[in-house]
């Protein structure tokens, strides 16, 4: 047990020794004394205040590391072993990979767009083992008009047996001069036989423009009811009407679906459906 008490005021011996040594040659000691002990007790304070900001020191030098081995392009290096290839080139061994930097972005969290970090590819791939392979990617299509084939059956709105025999499309390699820089696949300029040019036609082709209100008006075979609601709703707002417009031509619309479903259900039985005109 005394031993225990011991341990629990040895923590306690050292600065009481110093106080007390510190009394003494303040109060009985000569100049040359108090000098001495002075330039002892400030390096007793140094080593204290030292000790305790150690966790600090040592944080502060851990993100300066960080921020070195992050700083600028590196290079990522690949074993001959360690490339995913077969057959490849000795060289390749003794190029980097790839050229890497750290890339940090705080987001906007306002739009839901969350920070990221991480390593990213380096802008400058020359004379990697990379630049080579995309070189050797680009390199693997020329140029010229590619037939674009579908898988069979083709697309569900071109179905059929003799439009297997056509291309979908054809397509072509581009890559854009202006504005931002940018290459891939774009239709080519002759769609002559293919499934698409159909499709391009359609699109193609004016639409003519709406009948206006008065001709409608004026029309000896335009339906009453017609004339009816038009000569109403030129009375209203006209943002208004079109709206509610558009709600009463897809209640029509919905009421066609429904009887054309009925009467597809019931002419088979040799029942007929009665509607008014």
């Amino acid at each position: 047990m005394n031993q225990h008490f011991e341990n629990q005021a040895a923590p306690l011996a050292l600065p009481l020794a110093i106080s007390t040594l510190d009394r003494f040659v303040q109060e009985q000691g000569t100049a040359a004394q108090r000098e001495a002990w002075t330039v002892v007790t400030g390096g007793l304070e140094r080593a204290r205040l030292a000790a305790e900001d150690r966790p600090g020191q040592e944080a502060a030098l851990y993100d300066r590391g960080l921020e070195a081995a992050r700083d600028g392009v590196h290079e990522l290096a690949a074993g001959f072993d360690d490339l995913p290839f077969s057959n490849c080139p000795e060289a390749w061994a003794e190029k980097p990979f790839a050229r890497i930097c750290w890339y940090e972005d705080g987001g906007d969290p306002g739009v839901g767009i969350p920070a990221r970090h991480g390593w990213n590819l380096a802008a400058d791939q020359a004379g990697t083992v990379l630049q080579e392979l995309a070189a050797a990617a680009r390199g693997a299509a020329p140029s010229g008009v590619y037939a674009l084939w579908t898988r069979t059956g083709g697309p569900v709105f071109l179905g059929g047996v003799t439009q297997l025999q056509q291309p979908f499309a054809r397509i072509t390699r581009f890559q854009s001069r202006f504005g931002a820089q940018r290459e891939g696949w774009a239709l080519a300029a002759d769609q002559a036989g293919t499934m698409i040019e159909p499709l391009l036609a359609v699109a193609s082709v004016d639409v003519d423009p709406p009948p206006a209100a008065e001709s409608l008006l004026e029309e000896s075979s335009t339906p009453g009811w017609v004339v009816r609601a038009l000569r109403s709703a030129l009375d209203r707002d006209p943002a208004q009407a079109a709206a509610e417009a558009t709600v009463l031509a897809r209640v029509l619309v919905a009421r066609r679906e429904a009887v054309a479903s009925a009467c597809a259900q019931l002419v088979p039985t040799g029942k007929v459906l009665g509607i008014s005109a």
